[in-house]
């Protein structure tokens, strides 16, 4: 019965080492290694059945020693033992594989659809692979991009402007830096863009420059549009005979015009940020004009469009005024 035992159990040793086996093709995709030895293992297990059914039936053609079936289950032992240690090794290996791949993917779903050029150059300052925005922004397929070195895109007069801070990149001196250059497009249009440029290292070398182009183009023309339109209205304001005076939500002046400086006797920098109540108006209403005023940007009064007060010049003279008030939202 001892030795009937042993049988059985070497068995179980060797059939949970099958199925590990087994598990371990799955896990590593139909790896021929795992399938060769989860094959053995089944047919080791196979034919130890056949030997504990002679010997149950007593009609076993080879003698059956007790020393020979404690080897053969130390030997079962130790099999499922390495692949019950080894098996989670390659669980981790597996799973590190499929972080490393949704990683992958994510990064090169950004990579492909920000709206940010970007380009990553090798020592010699070619481009290994630029994303698809770069391309749109500067005219050229990726192709044509890799074909020349990087800076042949840059406009001459910008080429040697981040000198210094690149310097400080490749000696370590900082991480990353930004730097505005124009970009010259296949089409010889000029592009206005910020750079961001950082490294790569491989074991404390330099093996990529990445680059990361924003095209400022609208944004300055924007700006310069916004700031050409402020300076028609200021002309307008300064021209009309009238005082015209922005007043803020905390009582202070943001806008006045040449005609308010005159009546004032002020300049614009002495008006500009001040409390337009505690400077202008005088000390006998300017509680309760300071009071009105509040009320009125609460919203717990009516808006008045027209009315009269007085105020104070710079040489302390009094002048009525007739306002007409509007809110601006």
């Amino acid at each position: 019965m001892l030795i009937a035992a042993i049988f059985i159990i070497s068995i179980l040793f060797q059939a949970a080492a099958f199925i590990f086996a087994v598990r371990l093709v799955k896990v590593t995709k139909g790896n021929k290694a795992w399938f060769l030895i989860a094959a053995a293992l089944l047919l080791q297990t196979v034919r130890r059945a056949i030997v504990l059914y002679y010997f149950i039936t007593g009609s076993s053609p080879v003698e059956t020693r007790l020393g020979n079936e404690l080897i053969g289950l130390f030997i079962s032992l130790l099999i499922f033992t390495g692949l019950a240690f080894i098996a989670p090794f390659f669980y981790s290996i597996i799973e590190s594989k499929r972080k490393l791949g949704d990683s992958e993917a994510l990064l090169k779903g950004i990579f492909d659809n920000t709206a940010l050029g970007i380009v990553l150059l090798d020592r010699q300052g070619y481009p290994v692979t630029c994303n698809p925005a770069l391309t749109v922004m500067l005219g050229y397929t990726e192709q044509e991009i890799k074909g020349v070195v990087f800076t042949r895109l840059v406009h001459p007069e910008d080429m040697m402007k981040d000198t210094v801070k690149f310097r400080e990149l490749l000696t370590g001196d900082r991480l990353n830096y930004s730097v505005e250059k124009r970009l010259i497009r296949k089409d010889h249009k000029v592009l206005n863009c910020k750079l961001t440029v950082s490294l790569i290292r491989d074991d404390g070398k330099v093996r990529y420059v990445i680059s990361i182009v924003d095209d400022m183009s609208d944004a300055l023309r924007s700006g310069a549009e916004i700031k050409k339109q402020r300076d028609i209205a200021k002309k307008y304001l300064d021209i009309a005979q009238v005082i015209m005076v922005v007043i803020d939500r905390d009582q202070t002046v943001s806008l006045i015009n040449k005609k308010g400086c005159e009546v004032l006797g002020c300049t614009e920098k002495e008006i500009l940020g001040h409390n337009w109540f505690d400077a202008f108006i005088p000390a006998d209403i300017r509680d309760d004009v300071k009071t009105v005023f509040d009320q009125l940007m609460n919203g717990e009064i009516e808006f008045v469009e027209y009315f009269e007060n007085p105020v104070i010049t710079k040489r302390g003279e009094h002048k009525i005024i007739a306002w007409h008030n509007t809110v601006l939202l």
